[in-house]
C-alpha cells in the first residue's frame, strides 16, 4: 500500500510539473509574439532559449532574426512615408469641382 501511495504521489507531482511547464511555455510564447513586449526583452528571451536548449541552429536563427529586423525597419520607413503623404493630403486645400 505504501508503494502504490508513493507512485501515486509521484504521478501527481509529474502531472503538476508538466502542467506548470506547459503554462510557462505558453506564457513565454505569448511574450515572444506580443508587439507590446519590448524588443530587447524578446531578444533576451530568445538568447536564453539558445543557452538552455542548445545552439545547433543558432546561426540560422540569427539570420532569420536579422532578416526580420531589416523587414521591420523597412516597413517602419514605408509607414513613415505614408504618414507624411497623408499629412500632406490633409494640409492641401482642395478646390471644389
Amino acid at each position: 500500500m505504501l508503494t502504490s501511495n508513493v507512485l501515486e504521489k509521484g504521478l501527481i507531482c509529474q502531472e503538476q510539473i508538466e502542467e506548470v511547464v506547459a503554462m510557462a511555455l505558453e506564457t513565454l510564447k505569448t511574450l515572444m509574439v506580443d508587439c507590446q513586449t519590448p524588443l530587447e526583452s524578446r531578444l533576451q528571451l530568445a538568447f536564453r532559449f539558445f543557452e538552455i536548449f542548445g545552439t545547433d541552429n543558432k546561426e540560422h536563427i540569427m539570420c532569420g532574426i536579422e532578416k526580420n529586423a531589416r523587414r521591420i525597419e523597412n516597413n517602419a520607413h514605408q509607414l513613415s512615408d505614408i504618414k507624411n503623404l497623408l499629412k500632406q493630403a490633409l494640409e492641401t486645400k482642395h478646390e471644389p469641382l
